[in-house]
């Protein structure tokens, strides 16, 4: 009892000193560097990307909007330069001469001219004027009711100068532009636009006849929807080719002054088509321009700044939410994982290192667990309960192998003492004139000492042909001069190492089982020579060879052959499996072994 009480104690200390930080150290640094720091790495980035995309999407929407309204724009214009062509559809005012002019034309004529421009400008909606200024400075004017005629003879006379160099000039497209002397309306935004095209005899050389000046009311951009659609908090402006105001949506909550001779000069100088930063005493603002290739009108879109970045802002907010639950979630899930996975590993890392002090006690780490670290904590157990027994195993083999040991330093004399013997006995029948007998013994003396040295591993070819060849000596003085061997070797081999007795178990199945039957011209052939990088050897005897039958048991796994049978397996273990011996036999001619052994130094 005070023992099972003593080890809870300790292995409680023991364990509570793991247990004084609320966060492992390691635990914390992979939270800090595996989960928040890649998280909030994958965040900025991701939030880079969402936020270029957002603004890039957003100019996008712009651009497409802004060109969509010049095309519009464009094709309102468009319409109404085809409508002063309509002055083409009528002969007789082509037909007269550039130099006749309005003042040497008759009453008649000058009537016809009157109801045709009448017709051209009956043409198109919103037209408050149509004039044909000649090249003497005379002119034709009809007029609408959306003019004042004293307004429109005004402003020809004003620009008189300016038509009758236009017209004489090469030319040839029709050039839009605001009006803002004619009835100027609230604002700078011009309440007519102008468009001036040269009107040439095209039945006469393509003489010029004059210049036809169309005045359109900016109300006709009431029926271009695009140009309603802005939101209130933006502005559009469109301005002519001299930097004039046409048209700005009047909803705006913008103030005009944003379009101050420093924004329009500036705008020049800066990439159309680009979502462009513009800053001044009222705030921050965006603006995109294009240019018409037609007209030469700039169309200008500005953007509060805010506008623009309201989705980013939304979604910063949103992330930053994100991130900061994620945070929350990675620090709670770090703070559960040490405590459900790394303290109780801990815990028997802690018994693992005092596993000395607590098996003198008997205490061991016990869980009530199901899941993985349970069943760590019980393979735990078992491999503490296997290293215990193991451990007992190891001191009873211990104690026998000290046993063994002196019963072999004690058997140690016998080989000493047979050795004594047969070397006593060679040199008595030395000195009794046996010389044969005094060789055979002393081969049999190196045999038997070759068999039990401890040489290593392996042993040379050259030590295994001597003791081969002393083997032999012994074979000859048994049956005399039945056999003969004769040896074809590669020199340069010998110093190569093998296994022991390599050669004498089929030498002593050739001797024993191929010559039974044989009484004389017994043959033995040893082949050793270099193939493919290996070693190959043959041992050859022309004895009464194998049956088919025989052969299959002695290669099957039930073979009684021992010496043949672990060699092979030697050869393989050794080796590898393609280092082997195989049997080539034929009855009544002979028998060959082959093996095949590495160049091994």
């Amino acid at each position: 009892m005070r023992k099972n009480q003593a080890g809870k104690l300790l292995l409680e200390r023991l364990i509570q000193k793991e247990k004084n930080t609320p966060l492992n150290g390691k635990v914390a640094i992979i939270i800090i560097f595996i989960v928040l720091l890649p998280l909030a790495l994958i965040s900025g980035v991701l939030f880079s990307v969402i936020q270029k995309n957002t603004i890039e999407s957003e100019e996008y929407f712009r651009i497409t909007s802004l060109t969509n309204v010049k095309d519009n724009v464009d094709s309102l214009l468009r319409d109404y330069e085809q409508s002063i062509d309509t002055i083409y559809n009528y002969p007789e005012l082509l037909k007269m001469s550039s130099q006749e002019g309005v003042l040497s034309a008759s009453m008649d004529e000058d009537n016809r001219i009157q109801m045709i421009l009448a017709r051209v400008r009956a043409s198109r909606g919103y037209v408050g004027a149509f004039s044909l200024i000649f090249p003497d400075q005379s002119s034709l004017v009809s007029i609408s009711g959306y003019g004042n005629f004293e307004e429109f003879i005004r402003e020809n006379e004003r620009q008189m100068v300016d038509f009758v160099e236009e017209m004489n000039t090469p030319k040839q497209s029709i050039v839009w532009e605001a009006n803002p002397n004619i009835r100027k309306s609230q604002g700078k935004a011009a309440y007519f636009i102008s468009g001036r095209k040269a009107i040439r005899n095209i039945y006469h050389q393509n003489d010029l006849i004059g210049l036809g000046v169309m005045h359109v009311s900016t109300l006709s951009f009431e029926d271009v929807t695009s140009l309603h659609q802005n939101n209130t908090q933006e502005m559009l402006a469109i301005l002519d080719g001299s930097s004039q105001l046409v048209w700005y949506n009047q909803e705006t909550e913008l103030d005009l002054s944003l379009l101050d001779s420093k924004l329009l000069s500036g705008l020049q100088e800066n990439e159309p088509m680009k979502l462009l930063e513009y800053e001044d005493h009222t705030g921050s603002y965006c603006y995109l321009y294009e240019t018409s290739e037609y007209s030469d009108w700039v169309f200008v879109n500005i953007i509060p700044k805010d506008m623009i970045y309201t989705q980013v802002t939304v979604f910063k907010i949103y992330f930053g939410i994100v991130v900061f639950f994620l945070c929350l979630f990675a620090l709670f899930c770090g703070i559960m994982i040490n405590r459900q996975m790394v303290r109780p590993i801990q815990a028997m890392i802690v018994v693992m290192d005092h596993i000395d002090e607590l098996d003198k006690i008997g205490q061991q780490l016990s869980t009530d667990r199901s899941d993985e670290i349970g069943g760590l904590y019980r393979a735990f157990g078992q491999m503490s309960e296997r290293i215990n027994f193991l451990i007992g195993q190891l001191k009873e083999a211990y104690s026998q192998d000290k046993e063994k040991e002196i019963k072999l330093i004690q058997s140690q004399l016998n080989p000493h003492f047979i050795y004594n013997t047969l070397e006593s006995i060679s040199w008595v029948a030395y000195d009794k004139d046996l010389p044969e007998v005094s060789k055979a013994l002393t081969c049999l003396s190196s045999i038997l000492r070759y068999s039990i040295k401890d040489s290593g591993e392996y042993v040379t070819f050259e030590e295994e042909f001597h003791q081969l060849k002393q083997y032999l000596y012994i074979q000859h003085f048994r049956f005399e001069e039945k056999f003969s061997v004769s040896y074809h070797i590669d020199a340069s081999l010998l110093q190569f190492k093998t296994i022991k007795f390599i050669f004498q178990p089929f030498v002593e199945n050739a001797l024993l089982h191929a010559f039974q039957n044989q009484l004389d011209d017994c043959r033995i052939d040893l082949a050793m020579k270099e193939q493919d990088g290996d070693i190959l050897i043959a041992v050859r005897d022309n004895g009464c060879g194998i049956p088919p039958e025989m052969m299959e048991q002695i290669m099957g796994k039930d073979s009684r052959g021992i010496g043949i049978k672990n060699i092979n397996k030697t050869l393989k273990l050794r080796f590898g499996e393609e280092y082997h011996l195989w049997i080539e036999s034929k009855v009544g001619i002979g028998t060959c072994v082959y093996l095949r052994v590495p160049k091994v130094r």
